[in-house]
């Protein structure tokens, strides 16, 4: 199934959701696009503001693309995303580990400072804004190639796509290139 601008904004969830099934990557792409902002809201909901919605929001992203097969209603497909987003963050609030004050510990603190975290989270921040302008077909190989565990190899991320590897290696490459014309575009602005 070819998708061309024009028809994306027609085509229904359950249209979208059947594609995706069907191995078309590019589909399960748009119904990420198209419900993110409910999965981010599921995800602020749970955890509040912070890198861990993010985080959850890849996490859901990757599982949605190796268990797309089992949606039984494809319509109902942003329901099951969000399902994804929920059982994600409550496993993640379950894992964490319990608070305790800091007077309690009594270590000198190693942690960098303020400017340190500032200049380390714009970075990240700097990076993922230029990762969302790549297309959904070449952002997901990215993603796992380079920031998830597990799925680093050339051949688990054709698997996990479902495109040769051949086909992984190019996205990877006009990725990588694509990348690094963004943030070399973002660097040199005022």
């Amino acid at each position: 199934m070819e998708l061309y601008a024009g028809e994306v904004a027609l085509l229904e969830d359950a249209a979208l959701t059947r594609a995706a099934q069907a191995g078309e990557v590019t589909a399960l792409g748009l119904l990420l696009e198209r419900h993110r902002a409910g999965m981010r809201a599921v995800a602020l909901s749970i955890l509040g503001p912070g890198p861990d919605v993010d985080d959850v929001l890849q996490d859901a992203a990757v599982t949605a693309l190796r268990r797309v097969g089992d949606v039984r209603d494809p319509a109902a497909v942003g329901a099951w995303l969000r399902m994804i987003v929920r059982n994600t963050s409550r496993s993640l609030v379950r894992g964490a580990v319990p608070y305790r004050p800091l007077d309690d510990l009594h270590l000198p603190s190693t942690a960098p400072g303020p400017e340190q975290w500032l200049e380390r989270h714009a970075l990240r921040d700097w990076i993922w804004e230029a990762m969302e302008e790549l297309s959904p077909a070449l952002r997901l190989p990215m993603v796992l190639r380079h920031f998830s565990t597990g799925v680093t190899s050339y051949e688990r991320i054709a698997e996990a796509v479902g495109v040769p590897v051949g086909t992984v290696r190019s996205r990877l490459s006009q990725g990588r290139a694509k990348l690094a014309t963004a943030l070399a575009a973002t660097a040199d602005a005022p």
